[in-house]
């Protein structure tokens, strides 16, 4: 083989093995997808019993899901910087 057959093979090889792994790798990303289109009618499923059996348990859920969407706290102006100094901790009693 002279020089330009092993370049254009390696330039090939380069290009070809990313395209094949994502080919490979499309059933596995179509059963992910299907997997969490079931676990989600579950548990919407789930979620309507709750509702009507056990609500004290949907409630809890509804407050749950709440403050996932909640931001972070932002800090206010009076708050010190963490990198001026020494922090400290304070634990209640035990």
């Amino acid at each position: 083989m002279d020089e330009n057959s092993i370049l254009i093979l390696v330039i090939a090889c380069l290009i070809g093995a990313p395209v094949a792994i994502w080919f490979l790798s499309i059933p596995w990303l179509v059963k992910g997808e299907k997997k969490r289109q079931r676990q989600s009618v579950k548990s919407g499923v789930i979620g309507s019993f709750d509702e009507i059996f056990h609500p004290g348990a949907y409630h809890a859920h509804q407050i749950w899901e709440a403050q996932l969407e909640l931001p972070a706290p932002a800090p206010t102006p009076g708050d010190r910087d963490l990198s001026s100094g020494k922090i400290t901790i304070t634990l209640p009693p035990q």
